[in-house]
C-alpha cells in the first residue's frame, strides 16, 4: 500500500512544524528506557550472538540520545547517555525531519536495517489510520525479530500542528488496547511481543500503564 494523500499532508505539516518549531526534542524518551532496556535484554542478540539495534520511529531531532544523566533518572546511570544505558546502537527515524527521513524523497515505506527492537512514541496518534493499519504498523512488524515498544498519550493535543485532524487516531484507552490486541494477532507479529505503554492525567497525577501482548493475549505489564 502506498501512502494515502491524507498521510502526505500530514507529513508536510509536520515537516514544516519541524523547521520551525524547537519541539520534539525527544525528552519524553526518558521514563520508558528502562522498560525498553528490558526488551532490549531479551531480543537484541540474534542467533549468532551479534547485536541488533533498536529502532527509533518517530526520533523527532534525536537529541534525546545527547542527553547525559546526571543521576536525575534513577534507573540510568550518571554520566551515560540513553543508548550508553542500552548498550545497542540506535537507528534514528522520523519522516518528517530530514537528516533521519531515510526515505524523504520516494515515500515508499520505512527503511532501517532489522532491529531487536523497535520504539514507536507518539507517532502514532499523527498517522492517518489508513496509514497505520494498511503499512506503518505492518512495516515495522517485518523490521524487527523480537519486540516492539508503542508509547502514547491520551487526552487533548495541545500542538497546532496538523491542518486536518479527522483522519488522526483520536482514541481512548480501550482504542489502543484493541488496536495493540489486533497487531499481535498479525501474522508477522506471531513470535513478537508488542508493548503499549499510555500516559494520562487523572487530576493532578500522571498515570501511565503498560501491557504486553502476544499472539492475541493481553496481560499487564510489569
Amino acid at each position: 500500500m502506498k501512502p494515502t494523500e491524507q498521510y502526505l499532508a500530514a507529513l508536510r505539516d509536520a515537516t514544516a512544524h519541524h523547521a520551525s518549531s524547537k519541539t520534539y526534542s525527544g525528552k519524553f524518551l526518558r521514563p520508558h528506557a528502562p522498560f525498553v532496556k528490558r526488551l532490549i535484554d531479551r531480543h537484541c542478540n540474534d542467533d549468532n550472538g551479534h547485536e541488533l539495534p533498536v529502532l527509533d520511529y518517530g526520533c523527532g531531532k534525536g537529541q534525546q540520545y545527547e542527553w547525559v544523566s546526571h543521576g536525575e533518572e534513577a534507573s540510568i546511570p550518571a554520566g551515560q547517555t540513553i543508548e550508553q544505558f542500552w548498550g545497542v546502537p540506535v537507528t534514528k527515524y522520523d519522516p518528517a525531519f530530514p537528516p533521519y527521513a531515510t526515505d524523504a524523497e520516494n515515500h515508499s515505506g520505512i527503511w532501517a536495517p532489522p532491529c531487536g527492537v523497535p520504539v514507536v512514541k507518539h507517532a502514532p496518534g499523527s498517522i492517518p489510520l489508513a496509514d497505520l493499519f494498511g503499512w506503518v504498523m505492518p512495516r515495522i512488524l517485518t523490521l524487527t525479530t523480537g519486540a516492539v515498544y508503542v508509547a502514547e498519550k491520551l487526552g487533548p493535543v495541545r500542538k497546532a500542528v496538523f491542518s486536518d485532524t479527522s483522519s488522526l487516531p483520536r482514541w481512548n484507552e480501550d482504542d489502543w488496547r484493541g488496536f495493540m490486541l489486533g497487531m499481535s494477532m498479525h501474522r508477522q507479529a506471531e513470535e513478537l511481543e508488542l508493548v503499549l505503554s499510555l500516559r494520562a492525567r487523572d487530576g493532578d497525577e500522571t498515570r501511565v500503564q503498560r501491557w504486553i501482548y502476544t499472539r492475541g493475549e493481553e496481560r499487564t505489564w510489569p
